[in-house]
């Protein structure tokens, strides 16, 4: 199925693709250009890692990234759709992505974009920076993009081999529990089909965004683990509020509740959902239980797809995943937004 989905995606694309230009020979162009940046030039073994089959999913998953990133930064409906388009392609090069990473000149590439980095360190660094900086690459990768779809490969690869060193270091060590908080808040904003955060991410540092991130994890995992005993969740949430919720909460600065609540996004969350981001809220208290009330097997399943995708290891869409479905729990307990939105948690089983 798989294999089908990708020959009808690739050739739908290869339409509007020049019959003097293969899917290979336009691979070939973007991947050189892409290499002269660092001043690597690419070999014989290098460039057989990719075949004509390959090159075609290749360049359709260079626009279903682009496609992905910009349906997430508006808020767009189709966001289950790139997604899905996103992984699926994604999959479809796992063996020539494999080939390339065992190369020289990939290796080449690794020590003069960031020194000492291996191939799995790259992949996931890439995979936490595409969940976490959406509006950046939207607008950062316009140019490269641009070139690429009027098929001026060489300078579309060239353009985006630039960008890397920032990508690297927006997603470095020293960023991660920031970085992993983005990606939440943009699957949170995604589940609820608005544009992603604008100002309120700028309210966190790294310290205090592994604080969040733990409220929620730690809310959802002491769902999940009792996913059995749902017709007692009241009691349990309520339980994890007034108590192991509330020792973590309370260790978030002040300046940034109020940085928070002053937020555009606040704003928009408020006009969307009748309630703003402090869980604590008397607004959001009332709401949630009286969801529970009436849903609870529901709810259950929300934070259990919540805390499944904040433990497992997935880096291509782990955290943004775990907020997708957060954002699909507060869509259900508004009651200003749609109540039919497709789960993410079942586009993410069909493909991996």
């Amino acid at each position: 199925m798989k294999l089908i989905f990708l020959f009808i995606l690739v050739s739908s694309w290869l339409v509007n693709v020049s019959l003097a230009r293969t899917s290979y020979t336009l691979t070939t162009e973007f991947l050189t250009g892409f290499l002269s940046y660092y001043k690597i030039v690419p070999t014989q073994t290098f460039m057989s890692c990719f075949n004509e089959f390959t090159s075609e999913v290749f360049l359709l998953w260079i626009q279903s990234v682009q496609a992905y990133a910009e349906s997430l930064q508006t808020g767009s409906n189709s966001y289950v759709d790139t997604q899905y388009e996103y992984l699926q392609t994604g999959i479809g090069l796992n063996k020539a992505f494999d080939c390339v990473s065992n190369t020289t000149e990939f290796q080449q590439f690794l020590i003069k974009v960031q020194n000492n980095l291996n191939s799995t360190e790259f992949r996931n660094k890439l995979g936490l920076y595409f969940q976490s900086y959406i509006p950046e690459w939207v607008q950062l990768s316009q140019p490269a993009f641009s070139a690429f779809r009027s098929q001026k490969m060489f300078q579309a690869g060239l353009s985006y081999a630039g960008y890397f060193p920032s990508v690297l270091t927006n997603s470095s060590s020293s960023f991660v529990s920031y970085a992993q908080l983005r990606a939440f808040y943009n699957g949170i904003f995604a589940g609820l089909s608005l544009p992603s955060p604008r100002d309120s991410i700028y309210c966190y540092n790294q310290t205090n965004s592994l604080v969040v991130l733990s409220f929620y994890k730690s809310w959802a995992e002491y769902i999940s683990k009792n996913v059995e005993a749902f017709t007692q969740n009241t009691m349990l949430t309520k339980n994890y509020f007034s108590k192991q919720g509330k020792e973590i909460y309370t260790q978030i600065p002040l300046s940034v509740l109020n940085c928070l609540q002053k937020s555009t996004d606040s704003k928009t969350l408020m006009n969307h959902t009748e309630f703003g981001f402090d869980p604590y809220e008397q607004s959001f208290q009332t709401l949630l239980f009286n969801y529970i009330a009436s849903n609870s097997r529901d709810y259950s399943n929300f934070l259990e797809a919540t805390s499944l995708f904040l433990n497992h290891y997935y880096p291509l869409t782990n955290f943004l995943e775990a907020g997708f479905n957060f954002g699909n729990l507060l869509n259900s307990i508004s009651p200003l937004t749609n109540k039919n939105q497709l789960k993410g948690k079942d586009i993410f089983f069909e493909v991996i």
